[in-house]
Protein backbone atom coordinates (compact mmCIF):
# COMPACT_ATOMS: atom_id res chain seq x y z
CA UNK A 1 0.00 0.00 0.00
CA UNK A 2 3.01 2.32 -0.20
CA UNK A 3 2.31 3.16 -3.81
CA UNK A 4 -0.72 5.42 -3.15
CA UNK A 5 1.28 7.51 -0.66
CA UNK A 6 4.07 8.02 -3.18
CA UNK A 7 1.51 8.90 -5.87
CA UNK A 8 -0.19 11.38 -3.51
CA UNK A 9 3.15 12.98 -2.63
CA UNK A 10 4.13 13.22 -6.30
CA UNK A 11 0.77 14.76 -7.19
CA UNK A 12 1.05 17.26 -4.32
CA UNK A 13 4.56 18.19 -5.47
CA UNK A 14 3.39 18.74 -9.05
CA UNK A 15 0.40 20.83 -7.96
CA UNK A 16 2.53 22.90 -5.57
CA UNK A 17 5.18 23.48 -8.26
CA UNK A 18 2.52 24.51 -10.77
CA UNK A 19 0.99 27.00 -8.34
CA UNK A 20 4.38 28.52 -7.42
CA UNK A 21 5.52 28.77 -11.02
CA UNK A 22 2.20 30.23 -12.12
CA UNK A 23 2.30 32.83 -9.36
CA UNK A 24 5.81 33.95 -10.39
CA UNK A 25 5.11 34.33 -14.08
CA UNK A 26 5.28 38.04 -14.98
CA UNK A 27 2.16 39.58 -16.41
CA UNK A 28 1.93 41.98 -19.30
CA UNK A 29 -0.57 44.18 -17.53
CA UNK A 30 0.05 47.82 -18.34
CA UNK A 31 1.56 49.81 -15.52
CA UNK A 32 2.41 53.09 -17.22
CA UNK A 33 0.75 55.37 -19.73
CA UNK A 34 3.27 57.07 -21.99
CA UNK A 35 3.30 59.41 -24.95
CA UNK A 36 4.08 58.07 -28.40
CA UNK A 37 7.43 59.11 -29.85
CA UNK A 38 5.71 59.20 -33.25
CA UNK A 39 3.10 61.78 -32.20
CA UNK A 40 3.49 65.34 -33.48
CA UNK A 41 4.74 67.79 -30.85
CA UNK A 42 1.69 70.04 -31.18
CA UNK A 43 -0.61 67.07 -30.42
CA UNK A 44 1.57 66.11 -27.45
CA UNK A 45 1.43 69.68 -26.17
CA UNK A 46 -2.38 69.65 -26.35
CA UNK A 47 -2.47 66.37 -24.45
CA UNK A 48 0.03 67.66 -21.90
CA UNK A 49 -2.02 70.82 -21.35
CA UNK A 50 -5.19 68.77 -20.98
CA UNK A 51 -3.64 66.32 -18.51
CA UNK A 52 -2.15 69.09 -16.37
CA UNK A 53 -5.46 70.96 -16.32
CA UNK A 54 -7.52 67.90 -15.43
CA UNK A 55 -5.96 66.12 -12.50
CA UNK A 56 -2.39 65.18 -13.42
CA UNK A 57 0.32 66.13 -10.94
CA UNK A 58 2.51 68.25 -13.19
CA UNK A 59 4.60 69.90 -10.47
CA UNK A 60 7.53 67.48 -11.01
CA UNK A 61 7.85 68.51 -14.70
CA UNK A 62 7.99 72.24 -13.95
CA UNK A 63 11.38 74.03 -14.10
CA UNK A 64 13.42 72.97 -11.08
CA UNK A 65 11.27 69.87 -10.55
CA UNK A 66 12.84 66.41 -10.38
CA UNK A 67 11.28 65.41 -13.73
CA UNK A 68 11.89 68.64 -15.66
CA UNK A 69 14.96 67.16 -17.36
CA UNK A 70 15.11 66.02 -20.04
CA UNK A 71 13.20 69.12 -21.08
CA UNK A 72 11.23 67.69 -23.99
CA UNK A 73 7.53 67.68 -24.82
CA UNK A 74 7.67 63.89 -25.16
CA UNK A 75 9.09 63.33 -21.67
CA UNK A 76 6.84 65.89 -20.03
CA UNK A 77 3.77 64.51 -21.80
CA UNK A 78 4.64 60.96 -20.74
CA UNK A 79 4.92 61.98 -17.11
CA UNK A 80 1.68 63.99 -17.22
CA UNK A 81 -0.20 61.29 -19.14
CA UNK A 82 0.84 58.66 -16.61
CA UNK A 83 -0.17 60.84 -13.67
CA UNK A 84 -3.54 61.62 -15.27
CA UNK A 85 -4.16 57.95 -16.08
CA UNK A 86 -3.34 56.79 -12.56
CA UNK A 87 -5.52 59.54 -11.06
CA UNK A 88 -8.36 58.14 -13.20
CA UNK A 89 -7.96 54.60 -11.85
CA UNK A 90 -6.09 53.35 -14.92
CA UNK A 91 -9.20 53.59 -17.01
CA UNK A 92 -8.21 52.47 -20.54
CA UNK A 93 -10.02 55.50 -21.96
CA UNK A 94 -7.84 57.80 -19.84
CA UNK A 95 -4.67 56.75 -21.68
CA UNK A 96 -5.34 57.88 -25.21
CA UNK A 97 -4.96 61.66 -25.52
CA UNK A 98 -6.25 61.74 -29.09
CA UNK A 99 -4.09 58.80 -30.06
CA UNK A 100 -0.83 60.23 -28.69
CA UNK A 101 -0.53 57.81 -25.75
CA UNK A 102 -0.67 54.13 -24.95
CA UNK A 103 -0.36 51.93 -21.88
CA UNK A 104 2.87 49.93 -21.66
CA UNK A 105 3.78 46.79 -19.76
CA UNK A 106 5.88 46.45 -16.67
CA UNK A 107 9.04 45.59 -18.59
CA UNK A 108 9.36 49.10 -20.05
CA UNK A 109 9.87 51.44 -17.10
CA UNK A 110 9.86 55.03 -18.41
CA UNK A 111 11.58 56.36 -15.29
CA UNK A 112 14.93 58.11 -15.41
CA UNK A 113 17.53 58.17 -12.63
CA UNK A 114 16.25 61.52 -11.37
CA UNK A 115 12.58 61.03 -12.21
CA UNK A 116 10.91 57.85 -11.03
CA UNK A 117 7.41 57.35 -12.40
CA UNK A 118 4.94 56.50 -9.65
Amino acid sequence: MAAPKIFDMLLLTIVTYTIVVTMNVPTTEAVWCVASSKAPEDALQRGLDYACSNGADCAPIQPGGPCFLPDTILNHASYAYDSYWKNHNRDPNACNFSGTAAPIDLFTDPSTPTCPFP
